[in-house]
């Protein structure tokens, strides 16, 4: 009897983790939905695109996040220099095929758009290694 209920628990127990799982899952992916509804909705405004352009934008951009997730995914055995060098690569076309439906004045728009970008990534990065410092100093 003890045997069949430790066997339930088992069940019980894999079953949660399984739930947590999935839902940690669907969590991360609604995450990544909302964040590029939020870049898309960007560009859109920064850019002014047209709607033509902005069904563009949407499948260039949806094409880039399948492929770095396929180079994320695959080649477990590709050095994290090499996969680094496939994600840059893939970004760089993306950002071409971009600019090519862009007139010209959106063109210097979606350059300042990128500066601005980097400078708030930066800027994250640096609160981000302030507080990482500021924790070692008081754990040392």
């Amino acid at each position: 009897m003890k045997t069949i209920m430790n066997y339930f628990k088992l069940i019980a127990v894999m079953l949660i983790i399984l739930v947590a799982r999935v839902n940690a899952q669907q969590f991360e992916k609604n995450k990544m939905n909302e964040r590029f509804e939020h870049l898309m909705n960007e560009l859109t405004e920064h850019l002014q695109l047209r709607p033509d352009q902005q069904e563009k934008v949407r499948t260039i951009a949806e094409n880039n996040r399948k492929e770095l997730m396929r180079i994320r995914n695959t080649d477990k055995e590709a050095s994290r220099k090499d996969k680094r060098a496939d994600f840059i690569a893939q970004l760089k076309k993306a950002d071409e095929q971009i600019k090519e439906i862009l007139d010209p004045k959106q063109k210097e728009l979606y350059k300042k758009f990128k500066e601005e970008k980097k400078s708030e990534r930066k800027a994250k990065m640096q609160e981000h290694k302030e507080r990482h410092t500021e924790l070692e100093d008081g754990l040392f």
